[in-house]
């Protein structure tokens, strides 16, 4: 069976095969599709299929609920940018050399993933450990390929060079934290409402609206109600409506940026766990307090400010979390992959909810790790060791499908300007 998706039902002809013919807002809804099984063929037809469009949105949707999506996110993405990646492989070191892993961070960013502090953690235990980690920028993206592995330290995002870097060291058959995967799947908002709802993963009740939509959130959700752009990180982008003046103009706003917006059940909380996960294992337990005064934990001065406050901290040993908080975070990363992830769960009057899965928490020194110190960082320095030997293991011989020329970009990824 498949199913063709288009922008209006009207838009195609049915042929009386066994194909079904479903509108983009039907689809996404669910109520039409919800008994589809996993593993369909979800045919996108839809006319705009840009970042962000209701069609993209289509092929996002179906992955997340276990359908094959044709075209996938990874083409839309790559068509959208005119960059086709071309895949590649690397020649990895021998046993006997000392890995390399690059550090992709951001020295002019507010908020980085990561800490000064933090990073020179990570180049002094992994020197314990023989793995030499080095900063670099996206300056540096040019000598990606003399790495044997990527790691993200700097906040990512669908829609700039984080993820078309780790694409580009992926095709290098380097191991990345966060994979391009990861990116994909966690920076966006709806993705991840519909991927762990369609694993039974307990969430706030939520609504992915179009702007003709809106006044379903007032009868379906009700008022107080959380509004967010699909892809906002770092509490940007998440907005609470209190009556529907407000939200009618939080979401005009939106929409400039967005056919789609998510509308989610407002759950009053103190605080938010976050469960860190790397390679399917609880890593740390965090309790994240909200601002003073505030309803997030981090406060901006105002709209579009670089200036906030965050609320206070709390780290847990693993074994001291509530089970079932550790539980359900490491639930909800592992539908996500096997990286390093932050899940945010919320205590709600009903049970646990999961708000968010971030494919690139945080490790600060002075709160994460806080109760393992070293031992956390050398969890993560033994994962990448792991990786890069699974992928040396794996890489073909040298002379057999092999392209690694030099490190110049233009040998790893075809791009209409150049660039990355």
């Amino acid at each position: 069976m498949q199913l063709i998706v288009v922008d209006r039902e009207h838009d195609i002809e049915r042929d009386g095969s066994d194909r079904s013919v479903v509108s983009a807002q039907d689809f996404i809804d669910g109520e039409r599709t919800k008994d589809l099984p996993v593993g369909v063929r979800v045919i996108n037809r839809c006319q705009d299929v840009s970042y962000l469009s209701l069609g993209y949105h289509v092929s996002l949707v179906a992955e997340a609920r276990g359908q094959r999506a044709e075209p996938s996110v990874e083409a839309l993405l790559d068509l959208d940018w005119e960059q086709p990646v071309v895949h590649v492989r690397s020649l990895h070191k021998g046993a006997s050399s000392v890995p390399r892993i690059a550090v992709l961070h951001n020295p002019e960013e507010r908020m980085p993933p990561s800490n000064a502090q933090a990073l020179a953690t990570f180049i002094r235990v992994g020197k314990l450990h023989g793995v030499t980690f080095e900063l670099i920028t996206y300056d540096d993206a040019e000598k990606l390929a003399e790495y044997d592995a990527l790691f993200m330290r700097e906040t990512t995002d669908i829609d700039d060079h984080t993820y078309r870097l780790a694409r580009k060291a992926e095709t290098l058959g380097m191991p990345v934290i966060d994979s391009s995967q990861s990116i994909l799947r966690c920076a966006n908002k709806i993705y991840l409402a519909e991927r762990m709802r369609a694993n039974g993963v307990p969430i706030p009740r939520t609504l992915a609206i179009t702007r003709e939509h809106l006044r379903r959130v007032e009868t379906e959700i009700g008022f107080p109600v959380v509004i967010k752009t699909p892809d906002g990180a770092f509490s940007r982008g998440v907005h609470k409506a209190d009556d529907r003046k407000q939200l009618e103009a939080i979401a005009s706003r939106l929409f400039e940026a967005s056919d789609l917006i998510l509308a989610q059940e407002f759950v009053a909380t103190a605080f938010d766990w976050r469960v860190g996960v790397v390679n399917g294992e609880p890593l740390f337990v965090c309790q994240y307090f909200m601002a003073e005064d505030h309803w997030q934990v981090v406060k901006y001065a105002s709209a579009g400010s670089n200036d906030y406050v965050e609320g206070n901290d709390r780290t847990l040993a693993v074994d001291d979390a509530p089970p079932d908080v550790v539980a359900l975070g490491v639930k909800a990363a592992n539908l996500i992959g096997d990286g390093l992830y932050g899940v945010d769960i919320k205590q709600a009057t009903n049970g646990l909810v999961v708000v968010e899965v971030n494919d690139n928490p945080n490790i600060d020194a002075g709160v994460e790790d806080v109760v393992l110190g070293d031992a956390l960082y050398e969890r993560i320095v033994r994962d990448f060791l792991r990786r890069i030997r699974k992928a040396a293991a794996t890489a073909p011989q040298q002379g057999v499908d092999i392209k690694r020329k030099s490190a110049n970009a233009d040998d790893c990824v075809a791009s209409s300007d150049g660039q990355i």
